[in-house]
This record gives C-alpha cells, sequence and structure tokens, in this order.
C-alpha cells in the first residue's frame, strides 16, 4: 500500500493522516489534516520520526487525539468504529459487528494487512 490514510471525526473535527509522497518536502512523513481538498485543507502539521511537529493550526484536539493513537492505534480505532459505525481507513459504515468492534471492515483489514485481527475476533 503506497499511500495508506487513516480517517478520524472527533466532535465534528475531521482529522486525517496521510503518507506525503516521494516528492513532499519530507517524503514518507505522515500529513495530519482535515481531509479536505489539497489547497482547500486545515493542515495540523506532520510527524517525522514519529514525532508530531504542529502548524499553527493545529489545536489541543488534535494533539490529544494523536497521543492517545500513538499509544494504543488498535483501542482508538476499535473505539472510532464502535462509536461512528465508519472504517477507520476508507470511511465506509461498517455492515456487521466484528468490523464494528475493530473499527474496520474485512477489505480494508485485507488491504493493511490486518487480516488476522478479523479472523482472531469471529471465533
Amino acid at each position: 500500500l503506497k499511500y495508506p490514510k487513516i480517517r478520524f471525526s472527533l466532535d465534528g473535527c475531521e482529522i486525517l493522516l496521510q503518507r506525503a509522497g516521494q516528492r513532499a518536502k519530507f517524503p514518507g512523513s505522515l500529513n495530519v489534516t482535515d481531509g479536505g481538498p489539497f489547497g482547500d485543507n486545515t493542515w495540523y502539521g506532520r510527524i517525522v520520526d514519529g514525532k508530531f511537529q504542529p502548524s499553527r493550526s493545529s489545536t489541543d484536539q488534535v494533539v490529544e487525539f494523536l497521543e492517545r493513537f500513538s499509544a494504543n492505534p488498535e483501542d482508538v480505532a476499535a473505539e472510532y468504529g464502535q462509536n461512528s459505525g465508519c472504517c477507520c481507513f476508507c470511511n465506509r459504515q461498517l455492515t456487521d459487528d466484528v468490523s464494528v468492534e475493530l473499527g474496520y471492515g474485512p477489505v480494508c483489514a485485507k488491504r493493511y494487512g490486518l487480516t488476522r485481527k478479523v479472523a482472531a475476533a469471529a471465533v
């Protein structure tokens, strides 16, 4: 997967984590935005070598979320799926209990190499 994306929505604050391309100023870093189209989005900052470099647009809510997500991504993804009913990767509606419990569906699980998690939870 060349350019993975992870999406979350927190009390009306959209957060998208997306890998920067090879031509970016910081290739391979993770850009943190509100998910809007390029040029019309709010850029919260970037993650380089595991450290968040906030922009002026960043908020305490974004920083706190990133700290929680960094500490336990599986739990944060599951919490998002349970609260929103949507996949944290593609944002589509989750249609079965296992997917809602995990926070992502079977297609995204396979795409991101998480199929064992889905299979283990289904048993």
